[in-house]
């Protein structure tokens, strides 16, 4: 537990951590150098909600041109981290210790709020697939103020501070998104249906729920010819999806196996376990077929 107090410099930037920066106490020393609102996150007017709006030009003049420490010695580092080691400091916290929201970078919780969302669903998975992580969707930083992260940079000017995180799409498969900032929507996306003979329509709501219901991303047996190929065959002579992805999924398309499903690939496992599906060919003795076919 560490108090910095301000010595005769005028420090308008100094902070003090009290009961560890990793719990969010951030408790802004008091001194004749900092307003009296500058109290622990994620309370209004904190340090950080302060920086979004007018920036951090003022605390470069105590604090260094680096944020290293400067006259007053404290870098910010201290409490914010050198690395990628200490996103809660801003945000995140609440459902997981990814960084990711809730919290947003003003205390937010709502998932109905655009800067919280469906983050605490991507981020831990759910009984539909395993997670996916952040840089699926963002430029991850290697430090709080990287450029990239922070639209500011120490060493080119001000910049732009928006506290707007950019999408910036990580995942190959997911290389073509459009995100739409505002009807809150993404498309072409392969976790919601761009793969082939997916639904490339699909336009799921950041926030909103029950927007990956099985049938929104590919079809799920009502709408054969969406899916094409050997799956039309298939569903007209009553073969289930569990007869050929035993893995994945049940005989009642509940999803059995999170890991296999949406992880851009199309795993393959027959019921009764025999046969294998290798280029476009498939053999399936006791089940569909005996011989080897072409899908």
């Amino acid at each position: 537990m560490r108090l910095f107090i301000a010595s005769t410099f005028s420090l308008f930037g100094l902070i003090a951590a009290l009961g560890g920066c990793d719990s969010k106490e951030y408790i802004v020393a008091a001194s004749k150098y900092h307003p009296a609102v500058w109290t622990s996150f994620p309370a209004e007017g904190s340090h950080g909600k302060e920086a979004l709006m007018t920036g951090i030009r003022e605390c470069l003049t105590c604090h260094g041109s680096d944020l290293s420490g400067g006259i007053a010695g404290v870098a910010c580092s201290e409490c914010h981290g050198n690395g990628q080691d200490n996103c809660l400091a801003c945000h995140g916290g609440l459902n997981d210790s990814t960084g990711a929201p809730p919290y947003d970078l003003r205390g937010a919780v709502d998932d109905t709020i655009l800067t919280v969302g469906m983050h605490t669903g991507h981020i831990d998975g759910s009984l539909l697939s395993d997670g996916v992580p952040c840089n699926s969707c963002h430029i991850v930083p290697e430090s709080p103020w990287d450029s990239t992260h922070f639209d500011f940079s120490l060493y080119n000017g001000p910049g732009i501070i928006d506290s707007i995180a950019e999408i910036n799409w990580g995942w190959p498969e997911s290389a073509a998104g459009e995100w739409d900032r505002d009807t809150r929507t993404c498309t072409n996306t392969y976790c919601h249906g761009n793969f082939p003979e997916g639904n490339h329509d699909n336009a799921p709501v950041w926030t909103a729920s029950d927007q990956a219901a099985c049938g929104s991303c590919h079809d799920d047996g009502t709408d054969i010819f969406q899916m094409q190929h050997g799956h039309i065959l298939h569903v007209i002579l009553g073969v289930g999806c569990e007869s050929c992805h035993a893995s994945t999924v049940d005989s009642n398309l509940n999803v059995i196996g999170p890991e296999f499903h949406i992880d851009g690939l199309a795993t393959v496992k027959f019921s009764p376990d025999s046969g294998s599906y290798s280029d476009g060919t498939c053999s399936n003795p006791g089940g569909c077929h005996d011989g080897t076919l072409p899908w």
